[in-house]
């Protein structure tokens, strides 16, 4: 056995104070990517990343060197093919966090309040943009100057609507859980400009993004056609009434808050666009 460990004792004999400090500057860096990997709850990253440092070891102990090296020259590409493969959940990793909702009976209507309302400010020309908060949290990716944590009622929602500190291309943030978070909320960062489609408006731009990184819903009520647009899990379904706009979300997104919604039924709309550029069309 000792015949294994003398060239590591040497190697430690012959160690400079240099040769140290340069040691424990590339070992933070690997710890440190090791950590960055590490957030990737949802696939095992940090494994590939062992069973390739695993390969290059055993690689040099065996002294087959073309494989060594070619393991070392592949190694900035690996490490892109790891941030390539796993973006969007690493994204939604560092972006989002679990919501802990409060033990107490959430308001089984509120989703027929807010399409009631928006057809409210419909039928007074006025469109209305709303992020539905699910599961995941959007605190860190919504900003609202007027934060709020009220029952979703429709005479407060209406009375907030009818408010001259509402900005009407800006956001209603309400919750699942019939809560209102606030008005007038933006989005906190700027949209991914290379997985975005260009022909799209901004709103539409951000809502894509956002929702493919979680499981939040953006609806907007047109005033100018009169039909609802759905952005969800980084898909748009645009040209829906507002009947089918509720039962579409009822339907695909929110199966726990609504239990009671039908099954079996047809959702009419069309399809416009993903962030995979991919387009296809429904009716």
């Amino acid at each position: 056995m000792n015949w294994l460990l003398e060239p590591f004792y040497q190697h430690l004999y012959d160690l400079g104070w240099r040769d140290v400090v340069e040691i424990v500057f590339f070992s933070l860096i690997v710890y440190g990517l090791q950590l960055w990997l590490s957030h990737d709850t949802q696939k095992p990253l940090l494994g590939y990343w062992y069973t390739y440092c695993g390969l290059w070891i055993g690689a040099s102990f065996l002294n087959l060197s073309t494989i060594t090296l070619a393991l070392l020259v592949l190694l900035p590409a690996a490490i892109t093919l790891f941030v390539l493969i796993h973006q969007r959940t690493l994204q939604k990793n560092y972006l989002s966090l679990r919501t802990v909702h409060a033990q107490y009976p959430s308001p089984d209507n509120w989703l027929d309040v807010l399409m009631q309302t928006a057809l409210i400010n419909i039928n007074r020309n006025t469109s209305l943009y709303a992020v539905i908060e699910h599961q995941d949290s959007l605190e860190t990716m919504l900003t609202t100057p007027l934060p709020l944590h009220a029952i979703l009622k429709k005479e407060l929602l209406v009375l907030l609507l009818d408010s001259i500190t509402l900005d009407n291309e800006k956001y209603v943030w309400v919750t699942t859980q019939g809560l209102i978070r606030g008005i007038n909320a933006t989005w906190s960062s700027h949209t991914d400009a290379i997985n975005t489609p260009k022909s799209l408006s901004e709103w539409q731009q951000d809502a894509l993004f956002f929702t493919a990184l979680t499981d939040a819903i953006v609806l907007h009520a047109n005033c100018a056609d009169r039909t609802f647009t759905i952005v969800a899990k980084g898909t748009i379904v645009e040209n829906m009434t507002a009947h089918n706009a509720q039962r579409y979300i009822k339907h695909h997104y929110l199966p726990i808050s609504c239990p009671s919604a039908n099954k079996g039924e047809t959702i009419h709309g069309s399809y416009r666009a993903q962030t995979d550029h991919k387009q296809q069309s429904a009716s």
